[in-house]
């Protein structure tokens, strides 16, 4: 991680900042940074962030909702995009909907709005128009 982006984001103040939009400014440069200088690593990376949405601590999560979903929103990679956006778009509703932790829930909102938000909604909600249009079609 010695990356120059990386260095100068973990020295800025949002790191030790307790304000939620600061918080949400460093996961942000953080995921674009990790997409942009380590973009093999992405899929490994979503496996182990997916995994975490069922940790016994809802802080932790909250982040892995949040991380996760910052990551898709900004990937390019439709591979990526193809193997996690539903089961993470899934999961969202479900941690809405059905998590007993505040923290949780908002943070589940945020996140869902960060993939309702981004260009790669419109692409994936495309594909699977197109998937669905050709199976029709073949039968």
């Amino acid at each position: 991680m010695e990356i120059e982006g990386f260095l100068a984001l973990f020295n800025s103040h949002s790191i030790n900042s307790d304000h939620r939009s600061d918080y949400e400014d460093f996961v942000r440069d953080f995921t674009r940074q990790f997409v942009q200088h380590l973009s093999s690593r992405v899929d490994t990376f979503m496996v182990s962030t997916i995994q975490a949405f069922d940790a016994p601590w809802p802080i932790i999560q909250a982040n892995a909702i949040y991380v996760s979903s910052s990551i898709l929103s900004l990937l390019d990679d439709q591979n990526i995009l193809a193997l996690y956006y539903a089961q993470v778009f899934g999961m969202l509703v479900g941690k809405m909907s059905r998590s007993a932790d505040a923290v949780v829930r908002a943070r589940s909102s945020s996140a869902f709005g960060l993939l309702l938000k981004s260009t790669n909604s419109i692409s994936w909600r495309a594909a699977r128009l197109d998937r669905a249009d050709s199976a029709r079609k073949g039968s």
